[in-house]
């Protein structure tokens, strides 16, 4: 048989492109508004005037650097605040396709805490003070949200839904899926994963025939096993 589940093919591809997007977070970010109320206070001093650089560095008394705002290559903004040591303890930022980023850090450049957009849909970050073990909440911008839970070894459990439809996910080291549970009007589902990517799915599943490209619907009483192609190889009944 040449069937497959297309549905969830597609969900799993969306969660791994999450977590490999969350692997970048080295910094985080605090506030702009001080630093800009410094500049418009310092504007109205001197009239109308416009104060133009390519970059801003602010100072304490003793001549310790404790903001920075500038720009990268790209041109894309950015600010970034020190603690007394000249740790980055937070930092606001726009990449190159003006998605906000705001960044909090530890003294060592561990992250704790981020809030950010990708492709119009936000995420909230929180990890612990070694980064061994985090939380994302995220939404999408096509409907649906979710939370990540992140261990030393990586992608642990998730939660996510669409309209009508709610997925458990539990995670291998590698982040591959170990197993999925999916609630649905149509019935619940349960799906189990081996290391090769075999499966067994027990419950309510619409599948697609490749020869006819038609969808069908089993029962809650069903089982199903997939190679690891994701082709259906027995069924009952």
């Amino acid at each position: 048989m040449k069937t497959k589940v297309p549905e969830l093919e597609a969900l799993v591809n969306r969660v791994e492109k999450l977590e490999r997007e969350n692997r970048w977070l080295k910094r985080l970010g605090f506030v702009a508004f001080m630093l800009a109320a410094g500049l418009i206070s310092m504007g109205q001093a001197r009239g109308s005037r416009i104060v133009e650089a390519s970059k801003f560095v602010l100072k304490d008394a003793s001549g310790q650097v404790r903001a920075e705002l500038g720009t990268a290559e790209d041109s894309s903004p950015s600010l970034v605040l020190f603690d007394a040591r000249g740790s980055n303890r937070a930092s606001l930022d726009l990449n190159k396709g003006g998605e906000p980023a705001l960044r909090f850090e530890t003294a060592m450049g561990k992250p704790l805490a981020e809030l950010s957009v990708a492709v119009d849909s936000p995420r909230f970050s929180l990890f612990s003070p070694k980064g061994d073990d985090g939380v994302t909440v995220w939404t999408a911008k096509e409907g649906g949200s979710g939370l990540l839970m992140y261990g030393p070894d990586g992608l642990r459990v998730g939660l996510t839904d669409r309209p009508g439809k709610a997925f458990a996910l539990k995670f291998e080291p590698n982040g591959k899926p170990k197993s999925i549970t999916e609630w649905s009007l149509e019935g619940p589902t349960l799906q189990l994963f081996d290391p090769e990517r075999w499966s067994a799915r027990f419950g309510v599943t619409a599948i697609r025939s490749d020869r006819t490209g038609e969808t069908s619907q089993t029962s809650a009483a069903s089982i199903m096993l997939f190679d690891k192609e994701k082709n259906v190889i027995w069924r009952a009944p």
